[in-house]
């Protein structure tokens, strides 16, 4: 059986770790009867002139490709725009944008949430957001802002933004991901000029390449307390890509910080919902909200995505069965029951099919 709570302890959950032996002969199984199918096949074929035309002449079916469903909390962004062209994509239900100051000089939002934003370029106009005690203001086009708790997430994704907190600030370029404020006690660095390139000293900029080879190097060694560290020490540092993403993740719950996971397992989620990786980090962040942080509401829809993004595959029992199990601690029994009944049509001998029952018959 697929030991998914050992597997996630004991290091990354890999796309293809998640295949089980006894999965593998299923499939060889499953293999060898479609071949003597086609076997049988051939033989009517040769036998009945007019079958072999028939199966010639008929289109194949088109296969329909399976429906992904998105939780809430990335759910598909709605929009705002700005009479410039600006606009602002909220995503997840909780996600709301006031705006503070709008003028033909400035225009200064608060956001609460997440969201992606792409700016008009106009250097006669500043384009702030505010989001809890962090500033950023837009020197670019296209970024991303995600509040978690007392902190923020900003990536952008082109252009340039400052970010400003109290006790300092610092500038992330083009495909730059950094936490503000930073959870290290190292001052953070001062850009005199934002309208200015920052020096070799004075942005989490400086450096990063070499800090990137060095976290990432101490995670595939295994050594995730310290590639942690130096995540800590350079923020910026994961790259918006969903392997960068994912290992950030795993770097994080394997050095028994899980709550520093969230944002990048969110992240990955709601900007590569159709990467390979998106189910299995789909899954892990259930897992961490749920076992590690007890957010069980959260942690369902996290388990429903992982699912239903990956319908006929190996974690599709596992996601419905913890599905059930979060929405049963979150006390939302009305939104387990399907769940289980669900399970239960698709898997009536599944390894979860017992405790499905009894859910059932507890709410009853």
């Amino acid at each position: 059986m697929l030991d998914l709570d050992r597997r996630l302890r004991e290091g990354p959950l890999e796309v293809s770790s998640v295949w089980t032996p006894d999965r593998g002969a299923h499939i060889a199984r499953r293999a060898l009867r479609h071949r003597r199918v086609i076997a049988l096949s051939v033989a009517v074929v040769c036998v009945t002139g007019v079958a072999a035309t028939l199966f010639v002449l008929l289109p194949a079916r088109p296969l329909r490709p399976a429906p992904v469903t998105v939780p809430a909390q990335v759910a598909v962004p709605h929009s705002v725009r700005f009479a410039d062209g600006s606009s602002v994509e909220l995503r997840g239900p909780a996600a709301d944008l006031q705006v503070e100051q709008q003028s033909s000089s400035r225009v200064l939002v608060r956001l609460t949430g997440a969201a992606r934003f792409q700016v008009t370029p106009n250097r006669t106009r500043s384009f702030e957001v505010r989001s809890g005690d962090v500033l950023v203001r837009v020197l670019g086009t296209a970024f991303s802002v995600d509040r978690d708790q007392a902190r923020t997430r900003v990536g952008v994704e082109r252009g340039r933004v400052q970010v400003s907190w109290p006790g300092g600030s610092a500038v992330l370029n083009t495909g730059e991901i950094g936490t503000f404020p930073p959870e290290d006690s190292t001052p953070p660095a001062v850009v005199a000029d934002a309208g200015a390139p920052p020096s070799a000293s004075a942005s989490l900029e400086a450096r990063p390449e070499r800090a990137s080879r060095s976290w990432r190097e101490w995670a595939r060694r295994g050594e995730y307390g310290r590639a942690y560290a130096e995540l800590r020490a350079q923020p910026a540092a994961v790259a918006d890509q969903a392997a960068d993403l994912m290992l950030a993740a795993d770097v994080a719950r394997l050095s028994a910080h899980p709550e520093a996971a969230v944002v990048p397992l969110r992240e990955l989620c709601a900007r590569f919902p159709k990467d390979k990786r998106a189910p299995v980090a789909a899954f892990t962040l259930g897992r961490v909200l749920l076992d590690d942080l007890g957010r069980a509401a959260e942690a369902a829809q996290a388990f429903e995505f992982a699912g239903t993004s990956w319908p006929s595959g190996p974690l599709a029992q596992d996601s419905l069965a913890r599905a059930v199990e979060a929405w049963q601690r979150a006390g939302r029994d009305e939104r387990a029951r399907p769940l289980a009944e669900r399970y239960l049509r698709r898997f009536p001998r599944g390894r979860h099919a017992a405790a499905m029952r009894d859910a059932l018959a507890r709410e009853r």
